[in-house]
């Protein structure tokens, strides 16, 4: 899986593959002075993870580091950024726009996970908000319930 890790609350993007990039997160942060957070998981192949880094090269910082692209959110649905016979390559999922200003309204996904009584890293895994915590979502963070979950509140 590729997955993409924030280095503070605005700082560079980490593109790396891992099998497990929960796993993935916290060995990073064992030896990074700044709160990391998973922004994103994509499910695909090595090559993909590639693919990233050279779509994103422009603003390389070093190794598999570069500075935030706000494409990086929602590369996997652009579909001009891909082959012309692939509408959704590899399988990609999206994260909930919305989803990302209410962990950003909360103070990060460390800030909202413990308000709700998770973990950072269960947060950082969410390409939605769940069913269940709409609510104290909203009510945390501000960000409405019918923009979180359309599919629960039309």
């Amino acid at each position: 899986m590729i997955y993409f890790i924030r280095a503070g609350a605005s700082g560079p993007i980490k593109i790396g593959f891992a099998d497990d990039p929960a796993q993935r997160l916290v060995a990073l942060q064992n030896s990074h002075w700044e709160n990391l957070t998973l922004l994103r998981v994509i499910d695909g192949p090595k090559d993909l993870e590639k693919r990233y880094h050279e779509t994103f090269k422009s603003g390389h910082i070093r190794s598999e580091w570069f500075k935030f692209d706000a494409r990086m959110l929602t590369i996997d649905s652009d579909i001009s950024e891909w082959p012309r016979h692939c509408s959704n390559p590899f399988g990609a999922r999206q994260r909930n726009p919305a989803l990302v200003d209410a962990i950003a309204s909360a103070g990060g996904a460390a800030a909202l996970g413990r308000k709700l009584g998770r973990s950072r890293q269960a947060v950082s895994l969410w390409d939605r908000a769940p069913a269940e915590m709409i609510l104290l979502i909203e009510q945390i963070s501000g960000v409405d319930r019918r923009v979180l979950r359309p599919d629960i509140y039309p």
